[in-house]
């Protein structure tokens, strides 16, 4: 089951929901969001999640968010800015739902790595 769905990623792009030329598309970036959740989640918890908390709901729909914009700008800036602010949404979820607080780096490589 994927963490997020089509319409939660149209949602951050403001794409309106009755346009459904993008949902394919999307549900592929979608895919490659979650792969990278669980990427780092994988050092706290099983993955897949079978709950999906809202936080994780919404990092998945920013990510593949990220990815569609990239996808369509040649300068990547846009997707490159919304990952950016998604990769540090995610450090404080691991950080506080898992690290007790201790900061957590997303390495470029995509490992997680959590700092005593």
């Amino acid at each position: 089951m994927a963490y997020s769905t089509a319409s939660d990623v149209k949602y951050v792009l403001n794409i309106p929901q009755t346009i459904l030329t993008e949902d394919t598309e999307l549900g592929i970036w979608i895919g490659t969001a979650d792969a990278h959740l669980d990427a780092a989640l994988v050092k706290f918890t099983s993955v897949p999640l079978v709950v999906i908390p809202t936080q994780i709901k919404w990092l998945s729909a920013m990510y593949a968010a990220a990815h569609y914009r990239e996808a369509r700008d040649e300068s990547r800036a846009a997707g490159s800015y919304l990952r950016l602010i998604t990769d540090g949404y995610l450090r404080t979820y691991l950080s506080n739902t898992y690290a007790k607080g201790k900061v957590v780096e997303l390495p470029a490589d995509q490992t997680v790595s959590v700092s005593s």
